[in-house]
């Protein structure tokens, strides 16, 4: 074999270790992403932090009327209502979690969350996503999670309640 024969032989291999890896990858996850995890298998493991939602301080609303009918200061008002609500999510989140007796359903009020918590968020894109573009598309967001929040907080309340009413 000629030195110039087996140069080209040695160039191709990084290129064909690439694409076995990458094979090997898109195989690997395939397999990992197509196993179903039951409830019971769930509960068996480790256990899970609670779903409570992301929530940094935003800035404040501004306090003059005028600045408020801006679409900067309509969104940094809707803002704040989120954060406060967020916070109300988070700890009756906690408390009803305390409240529940045992880990299966712990699990299964952890998996609900996690699911609102997606449902809210496709909720809301979708309804501000009518004014993509729009400096109000932000503001109608905030708003969505807002009422959503407000909503769930209800749910929360009366879950929390019926907890305490029978766990006596």
């Amino acid at each position: 074999m000629t030195t110039e024969r087996r140069c080209a032989i040695r160039s191709d291999l990084p290129l064909k270790r690439f694409a076995a890896v990458l094979a090997a990858a898109v195989v690997l996850t395939s397999i990992g992403c197509s196993r179903s995890i039951s409830i019971e298998q769930q509960t068996t493991r480790r256990k899970a932090p609670l779903p409570l939602i992301a929530n940094p301080k935003p800035l404040p609303c501004p306090s003059s009327r005028k600045e408020r009918q801006t679409t900067i200061g309509l969104e940094r008002c809707s803002e704040g209502k989120v954060y406060t609500t967020n916070a109300t999510i988070n700890r009756k989140v906690r408390e009803i979690v305390e409240l529940l007796s045992d880990k299966r359903e712990k699990t299964l009020f952890t998996i609900a969350e996690v699911k609102w918590q997606q449902y809210r968020q496709a909720e809301c894109e979708s309804e501000a996503d009518r004014y993509r573009g729009g400096s109000a598309q932000r503001a109608i967001f905030a708003e969505c999670l807002f009422g959503i929040n407000r909503e769930h907080v209800d749910r929360l309340e009366k879950e929390h309640d019926f907890l305490v009413a029978t766990r006596r």
